[in-house]
């Protein structure tokens, strides 16, 4: 009965220390890590979005062997895809593209999934609005904005039209103008905005009367 407690003994001994060698030994296999561009935080799970004909980017790590071959693998849609440098470049042609990125180490696979929205590029809206003071007009387009704004959308141009007179500032970067007119009567005014991505909005009009 010694004699086989005693064995019971050895083989628990034998397979915690079994254990905790493997625990190390995986401890030391390489894993891949994401990170979104000016963010600090590593991921595996990386979803974000991008639109139009931009080049998605975002950084990786491979922790402790960098010298390691990463490969990628269409989960869903299709997108072009270069690895260089620290950096994942990704180009979707898809609305919706899943990609999965992995390194093998002594057979031991660690593997990150990006998951992309694909979205054309949403119109800027123009907003403004229209003060007078005798003759002259002031016209404040500066609460327009893109649609798209969280995903880095802006406001670049303005363009401003008012008749009669044919007055016109087509794409200015003020986002506010001043205009004098030369007699009483009813005028005109359309603003329309163009995005970074060279969109224009529609033309909003508005009149104003001058007596």
């Amino acid at each position: 009965m010694k004699y086989l407690n005693y064995c019971v003994l050895l083989l628990l001994l034998i397979g915690y220390a079994c254990d905790n060698r493997k625990d190390a030994f995986d401890g030391q296999r390489t894993k891949i890590f994401l990170q979104k561009i000016g963010q600090t935080d590593l991921t595996t799970d990386l979803k974000d979005s991008v639109k139009g004909s931009n080049v998605y980017t975002c950084n990786y790590s491979l922790s402790p062997n960098a010298s390691l071959v990463i490969t990628s693998n269409m989960v869903k849609g299709h997108a072009n895809i270069s690895i260089l440098n620290g950096k994942i470049n990704i180009s979707p042609q898809d609305t919706l593209v899943i990609i999965d990125f992995s390194v093998s180490d002594n057979g031991t696979i660690s593997k990150a999934t990006v998951e992309l929205v694909h979205f054309k590029n949403l119109s800027p809206v123009a907003v403004f609005t229209v003060t007078k003071s005798g003759y002259k007009i002031h016209i404040d387009a500066s609460g327009s904005y893109d649609s798209d704004a969280k995903y880095g959308g802006k406001i670049v141009n303005y363009d401003y039209e008012i008749s009669p007179g044919s007055y016109s500032v087509p794409s200015t970067t003020l986002n506010s103008i001043d205009y004098s007119v030369s007699s009483v009567g009813d005028y005109i005014i359309n603003v329309r905005v163009q995005d970074k991505d060279n969109q224009w909005s529609q033309f909003v009009a508005t009149s104003v009367t001058i007596n």
